[in-house]
């Protein structure tokens, strides 16, 4: 802001994601929507009618640290058992090689699920699954639960993950759509393979800026902050969660 001399306006990279869908993605037809980025980590974000719902204390919609197995796998953030250390592409590739014994990335594991290991591995993928959306489902129910991040590219987890998840539920009565994104695997595929604008009209929405009918912003431009690059403008930068940044009336 300094060196711009422009206000800087930052936000969650899955709250990014959630508004984008719900705006022009898959969510679009839906009023409360939770999107989620299953890859490196887990997050969420929560919409309901068009506007981001960020609580108190801006941490709504991070499922991703809620418990899901007590005194369970440790966390970077201090605590035992998140969902994160059991739902994310690191936590499940190190949960394959404690089984099988041997290392293998993701779409590898994917790829050939044969064996004892592998269907060990997929029933605990799928009843961690399982809880931890049906925990959101409980408290929050929302119309609808989009699929962001590396790992929504696993088809099984819209069959068998949604009857795991379904089976889990409070209610009786559950019909929850479980789907796929439109715009990409996370925010950052958002905005990059589908055009700036989305990007910008999910973070400007969120922060009450200026939007076209067509969904573009009025006077507002983007930087995109990839998680490879460790510095802007000479400052060190968190590029980990927040990686978009809008300056208004650049």
């Amino acid at each position: 802001k300094k060196i711009l001399k422009k206000d800087i306006l930052i936000e969650n990279d899955a709250n990014c994601f959630t508004m984008a869908e719900s705006l022009l993605g898959s969510a679009r037809d839906f009023d409360t929507v939770f999107g989620i980025i299953m890859g490196t980590g887990v997050g969420g974000g929560i919409v309901h009618q068009k506007k981001l719902l960020v609580g108190r204390t801006n941490i709504a919609g991070e499922w991703g640290h809620h418990t899901l197995i007590r005194n369970g796998n440790p966390c970077y953030c201090g605590k035992n058992g998140c969902v994160e250390t059991y739902l994310s592409g690191p936590a499940l590739e190190s949960s394959w090689k404690k089984l099988s014994g041997y290392s293998k990335p993701m779409h590898e594991i994917i790829r050939d699920l044969d064996g004892p290991s592998a269907e060990i591995w997929k029933n605990d993928f799928l009843e961690n699954f399982g809880y931890a959306l049906a925990n959101v489902i409980d408290i929050l129910d929302p119309d609808v639960i989009v699929l962001g991040g590396g790992l929504s590219n696993i088809d099984f987890l819209y069959d068998e993950g949604k009857k795991s998840v379904y089976d889990k539920v409070f209610s009786d009565i559950v019909d929850t759509p479980i789907i796929k994104n439109d715009l990409g695997n996370d925010a950052y595929n958002s905005i990059i393979d589908l055009s700036e604008p989305v990007a910008a009209a999910s973070i400007a929405q969120v922060h009450k800026a200026k939007i076209n009918d067509n969904g573009t912003i009025k006077d507002v431009a983007i930087k995109i902050i990839r998680p490879d690059i460790k510095k802007i403008f000479n400052e060190e930068i968190d590029a980990m969660m927040l990686f978009a940044f809008i300056i208004e009336s650049f």
